[in-house]
């Protein structure tokens, strides 16, 4: 438990840390036990050999599978759990010295670590506000859902001495969200976060606290998340950020495959002849046509447009060399000009996507940027 002493000669008061290391390896430890408990009571239930012999006919995998899926959440957990760990014994605990966090003021500080951190680039210390939200999954189990409302990042240089105190200093806006569930909806609650982190070698250090900001004076605490933090651009969501990272790759990918089709499909078209037979033979993927002129070809990768049948007359396009036909198609009309040009304006829309997230990121920085140099 990290503790915060604020400056102002008030008590310290307890805050949440990010060191869950303990925690995270206990539950590692009951997702495990849960396993051995699922796994041996399908053993008793329907017996060994329905849950591990795959010949047998009343086989049944549910048991092991499920064991086996909570036996790899328990790996995850005990990763991050021995991670956590780690860094404890690395930099020690970490605590907050800061005055009264009040929207509308300044609200400094410093982070202190008990042992010095050998950073290897510069301290980054992120204050942000987060909208919990309560939600009902599929199965109708209860979860939460949440949106950073606001964020900001100072820095601090790499030779800044951790153990004497990391410093940080935050403008809080004063249309912004107090901490606390009160005035929102059942069930919601907004959170103050405040993460201290910076590269270092082996284990990166990271530390964070849960912060209790109070409203402003001079009126009543806002409590519309659709009204709070005007005229501030909103953080970046985790899901955006992923499609902003996936989106231009993929979107490559498709273009990659959509242009190679249509460039394929134009040579083949533009050096093939369109030769009538029959079909003798099917190997899926692959049917063999015996042409009218007497030559058996074989045309790889049928169109699933399509469905063929042995006896059937099909027209196939083929590449003729000295009078012998080869790498044939069967004629399928514009089925696969519209899946190559298709393919092409999906990957183009895909790219064109990510570009846009990645502009408006840009723009966001920017104006962050200028309002940061305003302030």
């Amino acid at each position: 438990m990290s503790l915060q002493s604020p400056l102002d000669g008030s008590p310290p008061g307890p805050v949440r840390s990010s060191d869950y290391g303990a925690a995270r390896i206990r539950l590692a430890i009951v997702s495990w036990a849960i396993a051995a408990a699922i796994l041996i009571a399908g053993v008793i239930w329907i017996g060994s050999a329905s849950v591990f012999d795959t010949a047998s006919p009343d086989f049944f995998p549910f048991p092991a599978g499920l064991a086996g899926v909570l036996a790899i959440v328990g790996m995850v957990h005990l990763g991050q759990g021995l991670r956590d760990l780690a860094r404890r014994r690395k930099s020690g605990l970490s605590r907050i010295e800061a005055g009264k966090a009040q929207l509308g003021k300044v609200f400094s500080g410093r982070v202190w670590t008990e042992k010095p951190v050998a950073a290897t680039g510069p301290y980054r210390v992120r204050l942000s506000c987060e909208h919990s939200i309560p939600t009902e999954g599929p199965d109708d189990s209860s979860r939460r859902r949440t949106a950073v409302l606001w964020e900001k990042t100072v820095t601090a240089n790499s030779s800044t001495r951790s153990n004497f105190g990391i410093p940080f200093s935050f403008e809080l806006p004063p249309n912004g969200l107090p901490s606390g569930p009160e005035g929102l909806a059942n069930g919601e609650t907004v959170v103050w976060r405040l993460r201290a982190s910076a590269p270092a070698s082996g284990l990166n250090y990271v530390a964070g606290f849960v912060i209790d900001v109070s409203g402003t004076d001079v009126a009543a605490p806002l409590r519309s998340t659709s009204d709070a933090f005007q005229g501030y651009a909103r953080p970046e969501q985790p899901g955006v950020r992923i499609l902003r990272f996936a989106l231009p790759i993929v979107g490559a990918l498709v273009v990659a495959a959509g242009g190679y089709a249509s460039i394929n499909q134009a040579l083949h078209s533009w050096r093939g002849a369109a030769v009538s037979g029959t079909v003798t033979a099917f190997n899926r993927p692959q049917a063999v046509v015996a042409l009218d002129n007497g030559q058996t070809v074989s045309v790889p990768a049928l169109s699933s447009h399509h469905q063929w049948r042995e006896g059937q007359q099909v027209l196939v396009t083929c590449r003729a060399d000295d009078d012998q036909y080869s790498v044939c198609r069967m004629d399928t009309g514009f089925d696969r000009w519209t899946d190559a040009v298709a393919t092409l304006a999906i990957g183009l829309i895909l790219t064109a996507i990510g570009a846009w997230l990645w502009r408006r990121k840009r723009l966001a920085a920017a104006s962050e940027d200028r309002r940061s140099t305003k302030e």
